[in-house]
């Protein structure tokens, strides 16, 4: 007595089909077709299906797997730029060497992923803001907590009695469209980035005034160990360049550049007056008094 014929119906087929072309493995598409039409096939009968009905399943499986890489691939990029970032905020301390390390890829493969990818082997804020200034958030509070907390006070006892001040905040900048130029085929071209939105967390914010302040005097006194008073200033120029409709200024908490001793209330005045104002300027220099 012979095998008894395995028979599709054309539901089936067309569910096959379906599975396959959405690159499901054989196990899946087995489970799949025998619990939805409560059949017993098994997977060589369903192989054999797939077979009759024309369908090359390795060409499927191949699209489904350089998807995979492409997404790899893409978050290797994302890595790569993170570290570049890292290397130009301290100044090429970070080497090649060691970022390939971190990456588990050797310093050959990382240099054809920059001219692949076009990522710059030296990362510079001015000609590639695109890259440098793409974070979603960042760091720009400078003052220790209780040189915090004394210009906190002032600023509450000085300022008028209806403006609004935070502290201790992430702001969200705009998003916007940058332009930059760039050098290519030994002409220089203008290029354009949208730009999306970075959350800053920064030391004080007046929010009807959009604006947010940072200490730029780097001392042991007032700042924070960790502070970089110079990369934050890139990013207060960076939002000042494309015209973003939120402000990071500096400020200093002394009267003149050579004055020996800060003043917080000093500082706290400042800012009152420079949110009203928006003058990036503390002071002007002495022979222009």
């Amino acid at each position: 007595m012979g095998r008894k014929k395995i028979e599709f119906t054309k539901e089936q087929d067309v569910r096959i089909t379906q599975m396959v072309n959405d690159g499901h493995s054989l196990n899946e598409i087995l489970v799949a077709v025998n619990s939805e039409f409560e059949t017993n096939f098994s997977r060589s009968g369903i192989d054999r299906r797939i077979k009759t009905l024309g369908i090359d399943r390795t060409k499927h499986n191949s699209d489904k797997n350089s998807i995979r890489c492409s997404s790899k691939m893409a978050d290797k990029v994302k890595e790569l730029k993170e570290w570049k970032r890292k290397q130009a905020y301290t100044h090429g301390a970070i080497t090649e060497q060691q970022i390939a390390n971190a990456m588990g890829i050797c310093v050959k493969t990382l240099k054809n992923m920059y001219k692949q990818f076009d990522i710059p082997q030296r990362l510079n804020y001015s000609s590639r803001p695109d890259i440098y200034f793409d974070v979603s958030e960042l760091d720009c509070t400078t003052l220790k907590k209780s040189i915090a907390d004394g210009i906190y006070g002032y600023i509450i006892k000085n300022k008028p009695k209806d403006m609004r001040v935070e502290r201790n905040v992430y702001v969200q900048t705009d998003p916007m469209t940058i332009s930059y130029k760039v050098r290519e085929d030994n002409r220089v071209t203008t290029r354009y980035a949208e730009m999306d939105g970075t959350d800053i967390k920064v030391d004080f914010y007046f929010p009807d005034y959009k604006t947010a302040f940072y200490c730029c005097w780097t001392d042991v006194s007032l700042t924070k160990d960790d502070v970089s008073a110079g990369n934050i200033n890139l990013w207060s120029n960076y939002l000042r360049t494309f015209n973003n409709s939120i402000k990071l200024i500096p400020f200093l908490p002394m009267r003149s550049p050579d004055a020996r001793q800060y003043s917080l209330e000093f500082a706290a005045q400042t800012m009152i007056d420079r949110a009203v104002s928006g003058e990036y300027l503390q002071w002007k220099s002495s022979r222009n008094k």
